[in-house]
């Protein structure tokens, strides 16, 4: 159900009317195919077409056959889970969250039932399935309703991000986002007509959208580009002004004082010449006398300052 919602907003013509959220409408899945043609804006700044068929599989394992029809020659993987049941993330490995140290897609033999559930994973049965060179995306889904948990204190059972940042990094997901499909949030960017969501910027702080995360894997794939693990992506701190070194510091104080002093000589000189010419130009011995008996002015003083054609986009398996 939850993968279904998901793949409904995802591939939603903007000009059709949306889900009724207040009473939605669930059509069980078996095996259901969509074929849908995206645009894309390439790194060198090229527009390119891709045609994508998107199949939605059932999650029964009574409908197991069925699925794995969907799996030879798919390109990338879209792994739902539930952020409001940590049960779904363990579905994805097979394990306990605590116990991803010891995940390993070799572990298990699809065909031996009698291991039972505790080792049954989505990702060891896509291993099995499909055998070319496919990407996983990581989606959690529900994130408004997780959001709306978490505020009211109602976090037993729920995962947490870093939870689903470790399976992703334990799976070798190439992308990792939380999304709602009510909101619309993670899922593709909102037009000029406000049909879309806010960005997932858990990973990134720049933010990341399904849609476009979809198309960048498959423009790598089709280049032969490298598409490592998802990495969460840490914001550089500001680079910080390097204060003056002490020397430096030191020559301008000295020079700043020595110029201080200049000024100071200078206006010492112009002070005592002014204080002499009365003394000189006295001829009255009386003035003489009274002028040599006052005091002299201090010396001193500061001064102040300072399109492409269109591609065969491939396949994508949603579960």
């Amino acid at each position: 159900m939850l993968q279904t919602f998901l793949l409904t907003s995802l591939l939603a013509d903007p000009n059709t009317a949306p889900i009724d959220w207040e009473n939605p409408a669930y059509v069980p899945t078996a095996a259901k195919n969509n074929s849908i043609e995206w645009e894309y804006q390439n790194p060198e700044g090229g527009t390119e077409d891709f045609i994508l068929e998107v199949w939605d599989t059932a999650g029964q394992e009574a409908l197991k056959a069925l699925r794995l029809m969907a799996y030879p020659d798919t390109d990338i993987f879209m792994i739902g889970y539930d952020m409001t049941r940590e049960v779904t993330l363990e579905n994805i490995v097979g394990c306990e969250l605590t116990k991803l140290n010891d995940f390993s897609l070799e572990e298990e033999d699809s065909d031996d039932d009698d291991k039972g559930a505790a080792v049954s994973s989505w990702m060891r049965e896509i291993s099995q399935g499909c055998k070319s060179d496919f990407k996983v995306i990581l989606i959690g889904t529900k994130a408004d309703f997780w959001e709306e948990k978490m505020a009211k204190g109602e976090a037993k059972g729920m995962t947490t991000w870093q939870q689903g940042y470790d399976v992703a990094r334990a799976i070798g997901a190439a992308a990792y986002i939380q999304t709602s499909a009510k909101t619309m949030q993670g899922i593709c960017e909102g037009a000029d007509e406000g049909f879309g969501g806010a960005a997932d910027k858990q990973v990134d702080p720049e933010g990341i959208w399904l849609k476009n995360k979809i198309l960048d894997i498959r423009y790598k794939q089709i280049h032969n580009q490298e598409l490592p693990t998802v990495t969460k992506v840490e914001v550089v701190a500001p680079v910080k002004v390097a204060a003056p070194a002490p020397a430096a510091k030191e020559a301008a104080t000295a020079t700043k004082e020595a110029a201080t002093a200049t000024k100071e000589a200078a206006a010492s000189n112009n002070q005592t010449a002014a204080a002499k010419e009365p003394v000189v130009a006295a001829k009255d011995p009386v003035a003489a006398k009274t002028a040599e008996t006052k005091p002299k002015p201090a010396s001193g003083g500061n001064a102040g300052g300072g399109k492409g054609d269109g591609k065969d986009g491939g396949c994508c398996t949603l579960l």
